[in-house]
């Protein structure tokens, strides 16, 4: 019984840093890490295709946004983006909805277009998902809001979120929000 008391302290001793981490949202693209790199998003792109940039000359909010550019001499691909961090039920629990908003700007995006995306996961299945492909982003704009918004219910527990490009030409994201019921999660 000792042992095993001993055993759970030194487990539970070791986890402590990491539970004393603050928790970085990092909507907004103006944290980085020793590479340059924005911290809590992950680039995804289908074989390089395309190129993720933290851009210091071109931002919403703050100083710096995240900008998507379809790579020199290669085909589109549809569906490219980053994905933030995901939302542990602890943040949403007893709660309605889900609401998310970001600033896209395009420059020369044909064929395809820029826009949000969300995810609500079940233990074992994708419960739902919602983009804003029908208000995407295309051709060359200045800064647009895009909305999404998803009920929760009590299967939800976790949710994935992020901005993606299919395409030509450049899109950059930044100024991400949000809202569980109305409240705003920093």
């Amino acid at each position: 019984m000792k042992k095993k008391i001993t055993t759970i302290a030194i487990i539970l001793f070791a986890a402590l840093p990491a539970l004393s981490q603050k928790v970085i949202r990092n909507y907004s693209f103006e944290d980085i890490d020793a590479l340059y790199r924005p911290i809590g998003w992950s680039p995804q792109s289908s074989d390089k295709k395309y190129s993720f940039v933290l851009d210091t000359s071109v931002a919403k909010a703050g100083k710096i946004s995240i900008r998507i550019t379809l790579q020199p001499n290669t085909v589109p691909d549809k569906n490219i983006g980053l994905c933030n961090t995901i939302l542990l039920n602890s943040f949403f629990k007893d709660n309605h909805k889900i609401t998310i908003s970001a600033y896209v700007k395009t420059d020369g995006l044909t064929i395809g277009g820029a826009s949000i995306w969300m995810q609500l996961n079940g233990s074992r299945s994708i419960i739902s998902d919602k983009n804003s492909d029908k208000n995407a982003s295309r051709g060359t704009t200045e800064w647009t809001k895009h909305t999404i918004e998803l009920p929760l219910t009590d299967e939800v527990v976790s949710v994935g979120f992020g901005c993606k490009m299919s395409g030509n030409g450049k899109a950059w994201f930044d100024d991400f929000e949000v809202r569980i019921d109305e409240d705003l999660i920093k």
